[in-house]
Order: C-alpha cells, then sequence, then structure tokens
C-alpha cells in the first residue's frame, strides 16, 4: 500500500516539474535570449557581438531613434543581397563586419554595385574564401563604398593576380586609411605591385604578413612611386611584415628610406639576422618607434651590445619583442638598458644558447634540441 503512495506521489510531482520546466521554456522564448529587444541587440553589437538574421529583423522594426545609435553591424550569418541593401535605413552605420561567412562566390550576387550604404568607412571580408576573382570584382566601381577607408581582406586567397586587381593607381586601395592583405598568397612575383603611389598618401596601416614578398618586395616597397626622395606615406604609422620571407638583403634596401611617422614596426618571422637589425638602427624613424617586434629573427649575441648602446635613443618605446632568438643569456642585460626611468615591455623569453656538441650533430636540428640546446 506504501508503496502505492510513493509511486502516486512521484508521478504528482514528475507532473508538475515538467509543468515548471513548459512554463520556464515559454518564458524564455519571450523574454530571454532567443528574442531580444531592439537595445538588448543593439548592446550585444557594440560589444562586438555577431547578431542573426531574426536579429537584423527585430532591429529593422525598431524606433528611427534606436536605429541610429547602430554604428557598427557584425553579421552571423551568410547574407543575402536584400539583407545588405536594406542597411542603408540605419543612417550612422559605419562598420560593416562580413567575416568567417564563407562568402566565396557568392560575393558576386551579394555585393552589387550601390547596394551599400556611402556612409560605410569599415568593412571586414576576411577569412571569407575569396579569390583572384572575388578581388576583381571588388575593384570594380561602386562595388565597395566610396567613403571607405578602411579594408580587411585577411586570411583570403587572393594571390597575385587578385592584387593586379586591387594594387592599381586611382583604385580600390589608392583611397584607403587602413589596408589588411595579410596571408593571402600574394608572392614576390607581384612585387612590381608594390609602388607607393598605389596607396594613399594618408595611409595610416598596411598589413602584408604572412605573404612570400621577399627582398624582392620590400626592395620594391621602399623606392617605388612617390618614394624617390626616400620619403614614404607621410602618415604611415603602423607597418607589419611578420614572415614575409625577408632577409637581412632585404633590410639594407629598408635602411634606405625613412618612415617619418612610423609607430609599431613588425618583422617577426624573418631571418634577417642581427646584421638585418643593425641595418636598421641608425634610421631616424626606428628610434621613434612604440613598438618593435623582432621575435624569431635569428638574432644572436652580437646585437646585444648595439641595442644596449641604442636604448637611450628610443624615447618612445613602449615594447621590444625579442622572443626567441639566439642572444643566449646575455638577452637579459637588454631588459635593465631599456627600462631606467620608463616602463618598456622587454619580451626576451625563450632566448637559446647553443652548446658546443661533442657528436658532430647539427644543434639547429629539433630533433637533438632536447640535449644540444638550453632555453632560458
Amino acid at each position: 500500500m506504501f508503496s502505492g503512495i510513493r509511486y502516486c506521489c512521484r508521478s504528482t510531482n514528475t507532473v508538475d516539474q515538467n509543468a515548471h520546466r513548459v512554463k520556464s521554456k515559454r518564458s524564455t522564448l519571450n523574454n530571454g535570449s532567443h528574442v531580444r529587444t531592439p537595445s538588448e541587440i543593439v548592446k550585444k553589437l557594440n560589444d562586438g557581438n555577431g547578431i542573426s538574421s531574426g536579429d537584423l529583423k527585430i532591429l529593422l522594426s525598431a524606433d528611427e531613434n534606436t536605429k541610429n545609435q547602430v554604428t557598427t553591424i557584425r553579421l552571423n550569418f551568410k547574407p543575402s543581397r536584400e539583407d545588405l541593401a536594406v542597411l542603408d535605413r540605419f543612417s550612422n552605420l559605419v562598420n560593416l563586419n562580413l567575416s568567417n561567412l564563407g562568402l566565396g562566390n557568392d560575393i558576386h550576387v551579394t555585393l552589387l554595385p550601390d547596394i551599400l550604404p556611402n556612409t560605410i568607412k569599415s568593412i571586414d571580408l576576411s577569412n571569407n574564401r575569396l579569390g583572384p576573382a572575388e578581388a576583381k570584382h571588388l575593384s570594380r566601381e561602386y562595388v565597395l563604398p566610396s567613403g571607405m577607408t578602411n579594408l580587411n581582406l585577411y586570411g583570403n586567397s587572393i594571390n597575385n593576380i587578385g592584387a593586379e586587381h586591387l594594387l592599381t593607381k586611382n583604385g580600390v586601395v589608392s583611397k584607403l586609411k587602413v589596408c589588411n592583405l595579410g596571408n593571402n598568397h600574394i608572392n614576390a612575383g607581384a612585387s612590381h605591385l608594390f609602388t607607393w603611389d598605389v596607396f594613399s598618401r594618408e595611409m595610416e596601416e598596411l598589413n602584408l604578413e604572412k605573404n612570400p614578398i621577399g627582398d624582392e618586395g620590400i626592395v620594391a616597397l621602399m623606392k617605388r612611386g612617390y618614394i624617390s626622395g626616400s620619403v614614404l606615406p607621410p602618415e604611415l604609422k603602423r607597418l607589419n611584415l611578420n614572415d614575409c620571407g625577408i632577409t637581412a638583403k632585404g633590410m639594407s634596401a629598408y635602411k634606405k628610406s625613412e618612415i617619418p611617422e612610423l609607430q609599431d614596426l613588425t618583422l617577426s618571422h624573418n631571418k634577417i639576422g642581427t646584421e638585418g637589425v643593425k641595418s636598421i638602427l641608425d634610421l631616424k624613424s626606428t628610434m621613434s618607434l612604440r613598438h618593435l617586434n623582432l621575435a624569431y629573427c635569428g638574432i644572436d649575441s652580437r646585437c646585444v651590445k648595439d641595442l644596449k648602446e641604442k636604448a637611450p635613443e628610443f624615447e618612445n618605446l613602449k615594447s621590444l619583442n625579442l622572443y626567441r632568438n639566439k642572444m643566449g643569456t646575455e638577452a637579459f642585460d637588454l631588459e635593465k638598458a631599456f627600462s631606467p626611468g620608463r616602463k618598456v615591455e622587454v619580451n626576451v623569453d625563450g632566448n637559446r644558447l647553443v652548446e658546443t656538441n661533442p657528436y658532430g650533430l647539427n644543434t639547429e636540428d629539433p630533433l637533438y634540441s632536447f640535449t644540444t640546446v638550453k632555453f632560458y
């Protein structure tokens, strides 16, 4: 008899619990994250998050005051041309993020001429599997807003052919202040395109990282166009040449031209070595840098003395990255040289001291690193 009562109690409890779950689910659908208010969606965008197709529809139905608060839109879904055509309802829209959407061939039918509002200044199309054909489409007149100053194409595959379409005099790139062409399989064969007259004189940031342009690319970049008087774009503040296949030979070309307003220079993952670093230490523009990245550059202990002597001249320096070079224990002296009276972040972690190997093995080979190389 008692077991039957317990059974009935359990059944009643189960029904009550299920009813509570259904009620909670309905509450979530009505008031929670699944159905947001326009104000909540605006906050989500301001926090740097993307929105769904449903969120966009809710935002479009909002009052004008709410829509005027939208300055940045990041989409989490692959948009149709209809989705992009309605963006002109946001009269203060400045930044459009379409990254990581796999647009690929679809960009020809979604990004049509005059479909984007001219209020947009920045467009992020990174990591979208765009190729040469898509680059050609983007170079067509009126496909991108006429007032755009920031274009991010990082992580696509436009290669040299696509670069031919984008890097033209009076073309898309010639109007930009910020241009990111990093990791696009552009190699030394496109070095003839790197003439500063295809870039805007107002260019502030140029990212060419992970493109194997080699010494040919850096030589072309430093001598062509309107820099015949050894003056690069007067407003250029950030130059990223990480992992571009540059050697000491390329740096010898770099030292022939000053970049007067340069603040951030990234040369990491290039085999420029000690000689490559020495070649730029006499440049006035190098001494005015705020951030200098020389990680993985194959710099040895011979460079420590030169850097220590030049340390007082780096008056504006905030960070110096010397991670994973070959300066050994002497690298730690640089932390003291750059720090007195100011806060300079100096990273010398991972510098290694190669020991004499009694067996004649290649001490640079990672296979033997556990017995032949010390990490400090």
